[in-house]
C-alpha cells in the first residue's frame, strides 16, 4: 500500500518544455528549452509552445533557432516582437550567404 501512495504522491514526471521550465539553473533551463523547440520545427506547434512565454524569452528562443537555421528566418522572424529580436533577425537576414540564397 505504501509504494502506491508514494507513486501517486510523486505524480507524473514533467516532459518537454514543462521539464525545462522546472529547472532552477537558468543556463540549463534555456539550453533545455532550445533543444525542445528545435524538435518542433517552424509550424503551429512551435507557435503554440512559445505562446505562454514572455516576449523576451520567446524571442531569444526564436533568434537562437534562426541563427542555427537561417533558411527559416523569414518564417521565424515574423514572430519576433522585441527590439532585440528584430535587430538580430535583421542582422541574420542581411547575410544572405547564410540562407544559401542571393
Amino acid at each position: 500500500m505504501v509504494p502506491l501512495i508514494l507513486l501517486f504522491a510523486c505524480g507524473p514526471e514533467a516532459t518537454g518544455l514543462a521539464r525545462c521550465d522546472a529547472m532552477k539553473a537558468s543556463t540549463e533551463r534555456e539550453e533545455c528549452r532550445y533543444a525542445e523547440i528545435v524538435k518542433l520545427g517552424t509550424g503551429p506547434e512551435l507557435t503554440a509552445a512559445l505562446a505562454g512565454y514572455d516576449p523576451a524569452t520567446r524571442d531569444l528562443l526564436l533568434v537562437r533557432v534562426v541563427m542555427n537555421q537561417p533558411d527559416q528566418s523569414a518564417v521565424l522572424c515574423a514572430q519576433v516582437t522585441t527590439e532585440f529580436g528584430r535587430q538580430r533577425c535583421e542582422q541574420i537576414q542581411g547575410r544572405p550567404h547564410l540562407r544559401g540564397g542571393p
